[in-house]
């Protein structure tokens, strides 16, 4: 059994740090400028990237902590751009 059955389904509270973390470990930290916005039904998740692949990686990251398209209304807005804002938005 492992930790995440041990404690039962992930708490709210703890929802937004997930999401982040598997989508950084799904595309290796590709997504910049992440932002994970948490209501009480709604899922907002914000960034850039430079290829749809990471997009779509970022993406499934997020249904797998979720646990699927239905179980929240989720708004995913990753851009796509040619040369995405560096970390702090430093040019």
């Amino acid at each position: 059994m492992n930790a995440a059955q041990e404690n039962g389904p992930t708490r709210p509270s703890n929802l937004d740090q997930d999401i982040r973390e598997r989508i950084a470990q799904v595309t290796g930290g590709r997504i910049l400028s992440l932002e994970v916005e948490i209501t009480d039904d709604r899922v907002v998740i914000r960034g850039f990237t430079a290829s749809y692949y990471l997009k779509q990686l970022a993406l499934q990251g997020v249904l797998d902590v979720l646990g699927g398209p239905g179980a929240r209304n989720l708004e995913f807005n990753v851009q796509v751009v040619a040369n995405p804002p560096k970390p702090g938005g430093v040019d």
